[in-house]
């Protein structure tokens, strides 16, 4: 009865509109049959539907939800994991029941706690259309939610669409929207090195645009701390002096005071700095003046450049003397 008021939905869904934008997910036609493990009747589905709990309808004069409640309700009296078991429900790691809510169809009702309404409410209309779509904004939070539920044709579109579509604007807020979750979930992970790669292909752009100023610390330190593809020292210095002197005045405007202050700040950022890589120029001119780095390290570099100097003109010297002779 469910799958068939689901195909039901998902025929009508393919027939109103014609999906082909790169930008819809669309699982095959109803004519080729339900082999794909994203459409609705898929074993797959019905496991993620599984572990959504029980839900409450709004019944409709036509009584088609009131017949998609009860057969929810009888899909799930068949997994014994959620039989009359108030603890495994509630220390689920998405669920958390409400038991201060008394349904009027005598349903257990379950907040969800893993993942935000925006993306809960497209993985529903994915599992009742087979349809959703995506944009790089919301590929973060879908694709934990794809892993969780165990739902792999969603989880490889995601991929697709992230690699096809990632450009250098969004990518500072998936990062940030990965923070919390990317340890958790191995396609958040796999997302997060994909990301960085991009961000390594296009660092130039990337630093020249500003696009890295609002990432969180622990990524824009991982990023600025590689060898980027044609940034020179002098930029990574000036890329982490804009970024520290941001997060600062976001956090006075946030929590009334900064943590940190700016040479501990910078202290952290620019551990694997390269000053030795900086002219003595730039260092005099750039560096020195910001008054963010530790003046030995500063002149350290200087002195660096200027035991190069000696060697290069020891070397041009005995050069000119063995022509000489």
């Amino acid at each position: 009865m469910l799958y068939d008021n689901l195909k039901g939905i998902r025929s009508a869904s393919l027939s109103s509109t014609n999906l082909k934008d790169s930008n819809m997910l669309q699982v095959p036609d109803p004519d080729e049959g339900y082999k794909n493990k994203s459409a609705p009747s898929s074993p797959v589905a019905k496991r993620a539907l599984f572990k959504f709990g029980n839900f409450s309808f709004k019944r409709r004069s036509d009584g088609s939800h009131e017949k998609l409640r009860r057969e929810l309700k009888r899909m799930q009296s068949q997994q014994s994991a959620w039989e009359d078991d108030e603890s495994d429900a509630s220390s689920h790691g998405s669920l958390k029941k409400n038991v201060s809510t008394e349904s009027k169809d005598n349903l257990d009702e379950y907040e969800i706690i893993e993942f935000d309404p925006s993306t809960f409410q497209i993985l529903l209309d994915y599992l009742h259309t087979g349809t959703c779509t995506l944009t790089c904004s919301i590929i973060p939070g879908l694709l934990c939610a794809a892993e969780y539920y165990d739902l792999p044709d969603l989880l490889q579109a995601c991929f697709h669409h992230a690699k096809q579509y990632i450009h250098l604007a969004a990518v500072a807020q998936m990062l940030n929207d990965l923070e919390e979750c990317y340890w958790r979930y191995n396609s958040a992970m796999e997302l997060v090195n994909m990301i960085i790669q991009f961000i390594n292909t296009n660092a130039g752009d990337f630093l020249e645009q500003h696009h890295y100023i609002t990432l969180c610390e622990p990524f824009f330190t991982i990023i600025i701390c590689r060898e980027l593809k044609s940034v020179a020292e002098i930029d990574k210095f000036q890329a982490m002096l804009a970024w520290a002197k941001y997060f600062l005045r976001k956090q006075r405007q946030t929590k009334g005071r900064a943590t940190d202050d700016l040479r501990t700040l910078m202290d952290r950022l620019s551990q694997d700095l390269k000053l030795h890589k900086i002219s003595p120029s730039d260092l005099i001119k750039i560096v020195q003046p910001a008054q963010c780095i530790e003046n030995e390290r500063v002149i350290t570099a200087l002195t660096h450049h200027a035991n190069a100097d000696r060697r290069r003109s020891k070397q041009q010297c005995s050069l000119s003397s063995e022509d000489s002779m």
